[in-house]
């Protein structure tokens, strides 16, 4: 083998056009600071590719990941971080009537909701004692404040969904530039196909992958 043929810094083989093209891209890349995404069989390259970018424009530590060593569910948790939290849904399990629950837990405290007591926000402190708050849109964010209509102490009703879904629909009819904040026809598929892939999961006691289609 030449030894002129192998690039020191970025350990790629040759001097065909298509690898020189590569070292191009490369170079580029490595002046960005955007998320790249490599595409291969297993044994192309990528993991080099992946390298010489990284040694391009050196920015802290280089850690490969075997993805084929994690299951579907923590793929996205293991390669952009996440929250620790708690997140369940069920309509199957007796005495839930609908219940949706969400926990999420930080070093000094915690905080949980209940969609069965839909005005009422637990926090957990670690070093005081732990609080309920009561939805008041008088003391929400202004982010916020425009998804309770009644005045605290007064509960919204579970048709009160539905009118905040409609309220945003008509507002990006309104103004078509803005962000829809109601779901799309993709989120009601995505959630048929998660609830097929729940049930498939529970009837074969093991781990499945969600379809995309």
């Amino acid at each position: 083998m030449n030894p002129a043929c192998v690039d020191s810094s970025h350990g790629l083989v040759g001097e065909s056009q298509p690898v020189r093209l590569i070292r191009k891209q490369i170079e580029k890349l490595g002046r960005s600071r955007s998320p790249v995404l490599l595409l291969g069989e297993s044994g192309t390259g990528k993991e080099v590719v992946a390298r010489a970018i990284h040694n391009a424009n050196p920015c802290g530590n280089f850690i490969p990941i075997d993805c084929g060593s994690l299951v579907g569910p923590l793929m996205e948790s293991e390669l952009f971080g996440h929250t620790r939290g708690a997140f369940t849904a069920s309509q199957v399990s007796a005495g839930c009537k609908n219940r949706l629950s969400i926990e999420i837990y930080g070093s000094k405290s915690s905080v949980a909701w209940n969609q069965e007591r839909p005005d009422e926000l637990w926090i957990g402190n670690r070093n005081t004692n732990n609080q309920v708050i009561v939805k008041d849109p008088s003391l929400l964010k202004e982010g916020a404040r425009s998804y309770a209509d009644l005045p605290g102490g007064h509960s919204e009703g579970y048709d009160d969904t539905f009118k905040q879904v409609f309220r945003r629909f008509y507002k990006s009819i309104e103004d078509p530039a803005a962000h829809p904040e109601y779901p799309q026809f993709a989120d009601g598929l995505r959630q048929l196909l998660i609830l097929d892939t729940e049930l498939a999961s529970h009837k074969n006691h093991g781990w499945m992958e969600v379809s995309t289609s």
